[in-house]
């Protein structure tokens, strides 16, 4: 008699620990978009702003409702981004400013990261050069 109770326990935990990898494994299987991916989507469709944010936003809520994700690939583009929108909706910029800002944050951006690749690889030589005696110049 005194094994049932533990039977029945152990019984329980496989379940819980079976729905556990099934909500897991189906959770992982749903369809994921970048924000700034839709936002790049919408912007081949409408040359404002304000259109395009409205669009990505749209298009982002009827993915959730879907069952997709939604990620952000770079915090710091998408919050740049929301303030070029929220400066031409108060008037502050027009959107050719907008659009030839955002442009402009990407490309030093871009320039950032490929001179930040250049300084690891030119580090990665040195310590091959130390450690292994490869790539030595």
């Amino acid at each position: 008699m005194d094994r049932m109770p533990t039977i029945i326990i152990f019984n329980n935990i496989k379940r819980i620990l079976f729905l556990i990898a099934l909500v897991t494994l189906l959770t992982s299987c749903t369809t994921s978009y970048n924000s700034l991916q839709l936002i790049h989507d919408c912007s081949t469709r409408y040359e404002s702003v304000v259109k395009t944010e409205n669009c990505a936003q749209q298009t982002a809520q009827r993915l959730r409702q879907e069952g997709a994700s939604i990620y952000v690939s770079d915090q710091g583009l998408l919050t740049y981004w929301s303030g070029l929108v929220y400066k031409v909706q108060s008037n502050q910029i027009s959107d050719r400013e907008a659009w030839t800002r955002f442009r402009d944050y990407q490309v030093k951006q871009n320039a950032a990261a490929a001179e930040n690749a250049r300084q690891i690889g030119e580090v990665s030589d040195g310590l091959n050069c130390l450690l292994f005696g490869v790539a030595c110049n």
